[in-house]
């Protein structure tokens, strides 16, 4: 099955295919995989049909696996230098696709950390070009205009996407008249050193954090060393108001090679199907897709365990996580649950999360959290 859609007989032959390489791939048969993929690519055609773009996506990384000068793939999609940057791509997404543009729950839950504060901090994981955390300014300045001063850590691995959010940030806060510092930190959060986090332990002002689709980039030092749970240790040891944290709702970790390929078939699959069915030209459906074929090929067609960067986990693993580590996480904040969304597109307000998704299928989780106790 793809998501919650059965698979036409054409469509198991095919879906079959790939299994038969993933197992021979799992069971270290890389060559015997090759005969699948190629009947595969058969089957597909030269010309790739909408309905088999998931085909093609999984066997071109599958592919990528099995040849022996297939593409490492071995630093973090948002560094690497593509024609269409993959930030670029992702901006695209949160135009047409509802449950990726997660910002107003995250500024919601992020206000409500703030509250009726003169002066704060904001630490940014993730940051990008800077346009949630441009909208948090404009809104929180809108509704409290005693706020007369920000500082911003902005985290991120690009120095270009960090210039781009600083003048967007200065933009914001200059039509409300509020002092901006911002702190532009060129780094991934596993990076963040013990200068950078005594740096951070200094603040004397409410701070909040908002980490978006970044932390699953966190790769584990050593065997038994949780790099994750280290980073929300070290921020509860900064005694922040609150911490907003978004993320895709599957697990691409620490499960097996065949698991992971199942968990991704399932995810991407849901995705696609939004993708095809939104109300976007047919390049920019390509484009969308685009996007997600990168991710694809890290998490499926990787060819060693280091080389993957894209390692997602459910909403309770994080949710356990958060607890933990001294947190106590939450979903519901003033103000939510959003507007109405198009057909098919769903925001569902739980105690520990906010769910956003198509078709029942939970694709991206925000989850709120305080520091416990």
């Amino acid at each position: 099955r793809t998501g919650a859609e059965p698979l036409s007989r054409t469509g198991m032959e095919k879906f079959a295919l790939l299994c038969d390489a993933v197992a021979h791939i799992h069971a270290g048969r890389p060559a015997q995989a090759r005969p699948a993929l190629e009947t595969l690519q058969k089957l597909i055609g030269p010309e790739v049909r909408p309905q088999d773009a998931a085909y093609e996506l999984y066997r071109a990384a599958l592919v990528n696996r099995v040849e022996e000068h297939g593409s490492p793939s071995e630093t973090n999609l948002y560094t690497q230098a593509y024609d269409q940057p993959q930030i670029d791509l992702y901006y695209l997404l949160t135009t047409h696709l509802p449950f990726m543009d997660t910002s107003r729950v995250v500024n919601e839950l992020l206000a409500e950390q703030v509250g009726a504060a003169d002066d704060f901090a904001l630490l940014s994981v993730g940051i990008g070009h800077g346009r949630q955390e441009s909208a948090l300014l404009h809104g929180l300045a809108a509704g409290n205009p005693g706020l007369r001063h920000c500082t911003v850590i902005g985290v991120d691995p690009d120095r270009e996407s960090l210039a781009t959010a600083e003048r967007t940030l200065r933009q914001a806060t200059a039509e409300h008249g509020v002092d901006l510092d911002f702190l532009p930190v060129a780094k991934v959060a596993e990076e963040l050193d013990d200068d950078d986090w005594m740096s951070l332990s200094r603040i004397d002002v409410p701070l909040v954090v908002n980490a978006s689709l970044a932390l699953h980039h966190m790769q584990d030092p050593s065997p038994g060393h949780d790099a994750r749970d280290e980073f929300f240790q070290r921020l509860r040891m900064l005694d922040p108001c609150g911490v907003v944290l978004n993320e895709f709702d599957t697990d691409h970790h620490e499960v097996s090679f065949p698991q992971r390929f199942f968990n991704s078939w399932r995810f991407f699959g849901t995705i696609l199907r939004a993708i095809e069915a939104a109300p976007a030209t047919r390049q920019e459906k390509d484009h969308m897709k685009t996007f997600f074929a990168r991710e694809v090929m890290n998490i499926v067609g990787s060819r060693t365990d280091d080389q993957r960067f894209e390692r997602h986990e459910a909403a309770a693993t994080w949710i356990n996580r958060l607890r933990r580590c001294g947190f106590e996480p939450y979903g519901d904040a003033p103000g939510l649950p959003g507007p109405s969304l198009p057909a098919d597109f769903t925001v569902r307000v739980l105690p520990e999360q906010v769910r956003l998704g198509y078709r029942d299928a939970t694709v991206c989780s925000v989850i709120g959290a305080r520091p416990a106790g």
